[in-house]
């Protein structure tokens, strides 16, 4: 639901009877006791201080202020000086679906992040170097790269190559061309025919 403040192009009457009913004005600022200006149409004497129906805490009303919110007024004792804030007016949203999807999700804590099976929300900046551990587990985050690790198995990611671990083997491949695999005891098997082709055989 977005605020919005409608506008008169006539003056509205300013006599006694015509402040009996309520009228629609707007935030207008706030005073230099922290309370808060409204204006109207036939305003006869500028921007006067308004007590509230309803509680606003310091961050909405600067908002308020910021946008210009309508109000709904009525004034006490007829006297438009001695305005009283019933209401904010609202008008409909024109796509209401997608404000109402943006404030459901908004309203939900991401479920990719979980602390002992509890959804938790993450917001962790770092320059150089962020870890998350959990027993053996741990992720390790840097600029350029990304580690996961658990006991002596390794996944190691960056934007030239790939670099899988578990103890002494290992596998590499290279944004290059390039594949290494290493091992203390390599082992292929095929079921049916098993070919070694490429431009230079080297067999040591």
């Amino acid at each position: 639901m977005k605020p919005t403040l409608q506008t008169h192009d006539e003056e509205a009457p300013t006599t006694p009877e015509s402040w009996l009913a309520p009228r629609q004005g707007w935030m207008a600022g706030r005073d230099e006791d922290g309370r808060l200006l409204v204006d109207f149409p036939g305003n006869p004497g500028g921007p006067a201080a308004a007590t509230l129906a309803m509680p606003m805490d310091t961050q909405a009303a600067k908002a308020a202020v910021a946008r210009r919110q309508a109000v709904m007024l009525v004034f006490e004792r007829a006297d438009p000086r001695r305005p009283h804030v019933l209401s904010l007016v609202y008008t409909p949203s024109e796509t209401p679906l997608l404000d109402s999807v943006l404030e459901a999700t908004a309203a939900q804590p991401p479920e990719d992040v979980r602390v002992d099976g509890k959804p938790r929300a993450l917001d962790v900046k770092g320059s150089e170097t962020v870890s998350f551990s959990c027993g053996a587990a741990r992720v390790s985050l840097q600029p350029q790269e990304l580690l996961l690790a658990c006991w002596d198995v390794r996944v190691k990611l960056t934007r030239q190559e790939l670099l899988l671990q578990c103890g002494e083997a290992s596998f590499l491949l290279q944004r290059n061309g390039r594949a290494v695999t290493r091992g203390v005891r390599i082992e292929s098997h095929a079921e049916d025919t098993q070919r070694i082709t490429g431009g230079v055989v080297e067999v040591n």
